[in-house]
């Protein structure tokens, strides 16, 4: 599952953890969070770990300079896998254009039951559209009450509506159980 946004600070980040998290809790079922984001790593950071966690990461194993098992990190939550963005390339999109970033997908896909990765906004770079075609489906992260219309549009169209399996929406204000109640009675 590819976890993206439409622009940066949209939660796709947090939305990537949480849902492993919440995969992780299913008996058996083994996820790993994969962050490809090599620009402005996140998933480290919602996972609690130190902004200076590790060096070594996804662009060393896309580079050929470290193994992806090797680069593992276990969470508190069991069979719950993460493998940071590592030392930020200067080159990140020219990484992610190579055969290596398929090939670790295959290698995450025959050790986990789920991979998730956490990738760049779409509007911003054309990362995410590079990713998107490895992947099964592409989760797409909006802010509510904040995200144009127009822009998740856009986005989607960029990675193609067949690739969408849905739509997070994030930050939504929590209204009281009333106020639905009153929503629907009086549309009747």
């Amino acid at each position: 599952i590819l976890v993206t946004s439409t622009v940066p600070e949209e939660g796709k980040s947090f939305t990537a953890c949480g849902l492993a998290g919440v995969i992780a809790q299913e008996p058996g079922k083994r996820v790993v969070v994969i962050d490809l984001d090599m620009r402005k790593p996140g998933s480290g950071r919602d996972l609690g770990l130190p902004r200076n966690h590790s060096a070594v990461g996804t662009a060393q194993v896309l580079k050929g300079e470290a193994g992806f098992r090797s680069q593992l990190l276990s969470s508190t939550v069991p069979e719950f896998w993460f493998l940071p963005a590592g030392a930020l390339p200067p080159n990140p999109s020219e990484l992610l254009s190579t055969p290596k970033l398929e090939e670790m997908i295959r290698s995450a896909a025959d050790m986990f039951d789920w991979v998730i990765i956490d990738s760049p906004p779409v509007l911003i770079l054309s990362d995410a559209t590079m990713i998107a075609p490895l992947c099964d489906t592409v989760l797409l992260v909006v802010r509510a009450n904040s995200t144009p219309a127009k822009l998740v549009l856009e986005s989607i169209n960029r990675i193609g509506r067949e690739r969408i399996g849905g739509v997070v929406i994030n930050r939504q204000k929590h209204l009281p159980a009333s106020h639905y109640y009153q929503y629907y009675y009086k549309k009747k």
